[in-house]
């Protein structure tokens, strides 16, 4: 084996050896999700005594209702620009991280990571990009299932920021892996005939699987000297040579492509997800339910020593619920009652079943609470829960918004093509948002003068500016230059909507809501609305149809007459408040100088 395909192999053997104890504890909390909560030698023991292996499944309708809130929760990516002059470069952005979230159904994939890191503890996602049928790159996002997603076990950090090393392990077929790996036919043809490569380990091969004809092959990242590396590899075997890893973060260097978050992690680095701390609350309450039920269920018999003759066959009549039993000699045959023994086991299943619903998502928060509870006290036990699964939504939003990054990182690596996107589902309205397109100078000046393409000579001659022939469809540059948006640009969220169109109408409604209809008419809201017969709706309503037409002449001729009439009723008013404030005058002046005469004869 060549010395770093060693390295790479133990640290691979490291992660599996360290987590020995640990995984099986992660799998363990998905059985119990899945209903499988006793163990076999437990359901056996429990058969010899003709107990029930009840299960009461309380952990699983937790996990449905926090995957509920969470798809209620949804949200969309939206860039924003730190400087003004970024504000075009934003909503580009904005489409095309939407657009890629979008081809990949991201919000599935994204609820599935949340339901592995509710349960497992640890979620993950790889951002990558492979050739479609065009030819062109697209962005793929793909889960990482937990139990082929291994990382540096030294690690703490939640977001594993502080790896060394990680990857994905994947069973191949060995034919598959041919395929995958040309060139290396015969290594994979000898690899799989030695059979001191097929170490086992927990009952299982760790590198190769003869009888199925698989092989472990690892996609492998690792840092050297500070820069990420990626191999593909099987034991004792370099199926692609290392190399600095090809995706690359927005400076350029070699990133690391997969995205994990992980719930919680101990003082040992064990990570482990919200249904580890229910398991104890339900196996309590499995236990005494099973045996509640079989001491209610079961007959206990005190009797002095040959007063049944056949003990065996008078147990069988009891316990069939039909029994004659005959004394053979003198002496009691008492029944024992079982009530006050099996009244503290019940007694003690309530407590474990308000322990467990105390936990997580509460009663009061899941609607399920049975108490009569005022409206105030209700509200605190919900926001309680709230409270309580913040820590989990926000690992989740973080984990998201460090995807979309990754997105934005793809984008601007790898497409550095001229690109159009659509942005709107109307099939009549349908809108194409362009990256890296090629601009004219006549493209430049029809923005600038506001005026179509075809009318920029014309609009520059009437300004007195002579255009030669030819010189308006030189290249003046790329509009939404993908290469040059860098840091300006962040990314938050916004609530979850269908496509970009919905949400600028939603602004535009707001809109019409604060200033009214006399600035923001009906008619163009509903234009800019996804309703069906819209426009058939919007000629009604501005009257294209010769008896709309027809009606809204009469409307307006009726207005028409309405305001004349209270114009001349508004005018003859202002006449007669002239008039009489006129009179006023006279009056005052009148009195003024009669007081003026009465004083001088005095």
């Amino acid at each position: 084996m060549a010395e770093d395909t060693k390295v790479w192999v133990d640290q691979y053997i490291s992660y599996i050896d360290g987590t020995n104890e640990t995984r099986p504890l992660n799998e363990r909390d998905r059985d119990y999700v899945d209903h499988k909560q006793w163990t076999t030698d437990e359901a056996r023991v429990l058969l010899g005594r003709k107990q029930a292996a009840v299960v009461m499944n309380r952990i699983k309708p937790k996990v449905d209702f926090l995957l509920g809130l969470e798809r209620q929760q949804r949200t969309d990516p939206r860039a924003y620009p730190r400087t003004p002059e970024h504000s075009d470069d934003a909503e580009a952005v904005t489409d095309a991280l939407r657009f890629v979230a979008d081809n990949n159904d991201f919000d599935q994939l994204a609820s599935d990571v949340f339901d592995e890191l509710l349960v497992e503890g640890t979620g993950a996602g790889i951002i990558e990009v492979e050739k479609n049928g065009n030819d062109e790159f697209e962005i793929i996002l793909r889960q990482v299932d937990f139990d082929r997603f291994y990382y540096d076990l030294h690690s703490r950090r939640k977001n594993f920021s502080d790896i060394g090393f990680g990857g994905i392990s994947t069973w191949l077929d060995l034919a598959e892996a041919k395929k995958m790996f040309e060139g290396h036919d015969e290594d994979l043809d000898a690899l799989s005939q030695n059979i001191t490569l097929s170490d086992v380990h927990e009952d299982r091969p760790k590198w190769i699987d003869k009888k199925g004809k698989r092989v472990r092959v690892n996609e492998h990242y690792f840092k050297k000297d500070g820069i990420w590396n990626l191999v593909f590899f099987t034991e004792g075997l370099e199926l692609r040579k290392a190399a600095p890893a090809p995706m690359k973060d927005e400076f350029g260097e070699p990133e690391f492509p997969i995205e994990a978050v992980s719930a919680y992690i101990d003082r040992n680095n064990a990570r482990y997800g919200a249904v580890r701390g229910l398991i104890h609350p339900q196996d309590e309450i499995n236990h005494r339910r099973s045996k509640a039920l079989h001491m209610l269920s079961n007959i206990r018999v005190v009797s002095d020593p040959g007063v049944v003759e056949d003990t065996a066959d008078a147990l069988n009549k009891l316990a069939s619920g039909k029994a004659w039993i005959e004394k053979e000699t003198q002496g009691e045959v008492n029944l024992l009652d079982n009530t006050e023994l099996s009244q503290g086991q019940l007694a003690m299943l309530q407590e474990a079943k308000s322990e467990i619903d105390a936990q997580g998502a509460n009663a009061a928060l899941t609607g399920n609470d049975p108490r009569t509870q005022s409206g105030r006290a209700l509200e605190a036990r919900q926001a309680g829960g709230v409270v309580e699964l913040g820590p989990l939504f926000d690992l989740h939003r973080a984990w998201k918004r460090r995807v979309y990054r990754q997105i934005w990182h793809r984008i601007k690596q790898f497409w550095d093509e001229e690109k159009w996107i659509r942005v709107t589902d109307d099939e009549k309205n349908t809108k194409f948002v362009a990256l890296n397109q090629p601009l004219t100078d006549r493209d430049r000046f029809a923005e600038e003068l506001g005026v179509q393409p075809d009318q920029v000579e014309q609009a520059l001659q009437e300004m007195g500016a002579t255009v030669l022939p030819g010189a308006l469809d030189q290249p003046a540059g790329i509009k939404a230059n993908v290469a040059e948006m860098d840091v300006d640009i962040i990314v938050a969220e916004s609530p979850d909507t269908i496509n970009i169109q919905q949400e600028q109408f939603a602004e535009i409604v707001n809109l019409a809501g604060v200033y009214g209809p006399q600035f923001v008419p009906f008619d163009a809201v509903l234009e800019l609305s996804s309703l069906r017969n819209k426009d058939e709706i919007i000629e009604r309503l501005r009257g294209e149809s010769p008896e709309a037409a027809e009606a809204v002449q009469a409307e307006q001729a009726k207005q028409d007459q309405t305001e004349a009439l209270e114009a001349d009723a508004t005018q003859s008013k202002a006449n007669r408040d002239k008039a009489a404030a006129a009179k006023d005058i006279a009056t005052a002046q009148q009195i003024q100088q009669e007081t003026a005469l009465g004083g001088n004869n005095l």
